[in-house]
């Protein structure tokens, strides 16, 4: 960045810089049978599970994912302070289940042997299982769902971008499904890449681009594929790189700021490629509003819904206490570095 750092928020898009690589995303699903759609939300929707039986969701999940299942229906299991889902979840797991929802979350995966406890007993009932690989697609590699769903939108610069990828069972059919040609969200990648770079003052319009963008997916209602644009995007974003870079600096980060006493969730380990590096802040909005002033932009994951909230107590803590620091691949050392003096400089007290 040659005038000023800024970390966080959407991505820009230098288009300078865009080139097809063979170790692309498209290329990365090439073992699986796969359909490319407009969001992961749209690839969740177009998934035939049974929508008269129960279904299971993890306590700690977006809005926009619960909203794609008829809330009746749903019941959540519980998910620990490090991210794992809990063993209890094999005590609901009954007749009654037509759906289970798995999520690996920020680049972990969830423990081997418990989703092959949960795999077991799912076979037993015939319970179609559905795994969310969004923030974790480039760490899982033993799948136990049925389907598995990711957004690509969360790794890189692209207006839309999701996938529905199977090895076991047939996918739905695309022949009636239209694709997105709404790609207002890449001028906004382009203009932020311009203000960054050469202090273009388009700050205030690439802002009401991206609040745009994301209000017309919330109210979206149809399925669409993905667009034109975005699926020659994904074949421009080199995995290996992608994971290379991502790795180092969260590394780098963990290292840093595990010295100043800072609760990382759970720290990475060598096969796993995070999506951000999670901390645990009691007095989180404060310290996150201290990062925005210096331009350190970190998404709370999630905003607490209020959705059944006497079946997701841990969800609604987590709603006030995690913040995602960004270690995503346009960042160097140099980037690094400014975030950690930042944090260093934070006069409040950090209770974790």
């Amino acid at each position: 960045m040659a005038n000023k750092i800024e970390l966080g928020s959407e991505f820009e898009l230098d288009i300078n810089k865009l080139k097809i690589t063979t170790n692309n995303i498209r290329n990365y699903f090439k073992e699986y049978a796969t359909n490319w759609y407009d969001l992961g939300r749209s690839a969740i929707r177009h998934i035939p599970f049974c929508r008269t039986k129960k279904i299971l969701l993890p306590e700690y999940i977006c809005e926009s994912v619960i909203k794609c299942f008829d809330i009746d229906k749903i019941s959540f299991y519980k998910i620990d302070d490090d991210l794992t889902i809990n063993e209890s979840v094999l005590d609901m797991i009954n007749e009654d289940v037509g759906t289970i929802y798995i999520c690996h979350y920020f680049g972990y995966c969830q423990d081997e042997s418990l989703l092959h406890s949960i795999k077991q007993k799912c076979d037993k009932y015939d319970i179609l299982i559905i795994e969310d690989s969004t923030q974790s697609m480039f760490s899982v590699h033993n799948y136990i769902g049925d389907y598995m769903v990711a957004s690509i939108r969360k790794w890189i610069p692209v207006p839309c971008g999701g996938v529905l990828f199977s090895n076991s069972k047939k996918l739905p059919s695309m022949e009636e499904i239209v694709k997105r040609t709404d790609d207002n969200k890449f001028y906004g990648m382009v203009l932020k890449q311009l203000h960054l770079d050469k202090n273009l003052d388009v700050n205030e319009q690439y802002r009401k681009i991206f609040v745009s963008s994301e209000e017309n997916f919330d109210e979206q209602k149809n399925i669409y594929g993905i667009s034109d644009l975005s699926a020659f995007l994904i074949e421009c974003a080199n995995v290996d790189e992608l994971i290379s870079i991502r790795k180092r600096n969260a590394s780098y980060l963990q290292e840093r700021i595990g010295r100043m006493g800072i609760d990382i969730v759970r720290k990475f380990n060598e096969s796993e490629c995070p999506l951000v590096v999670l901390v645990r802040v009691n007095n989180r909005d404060d310290f996150r509003k201290y990062l925005i002033d210096n331009r350190i932009y970190c998404a709370v994951h999630w905003p607490f819904d209020g959705i059944k909230k006497e079946e997701r107590l841990n969800a609604a803590e987590y709603a006030g206490k995690l913040l995602s620091l960004p270690i995503d691949q346009r960042y160097g050392t140099k980037e690094i570095d400014y975030m950690i003096k930042v944090i260093e400089g934070y006069g409040g007290k950090l209770t974790f």
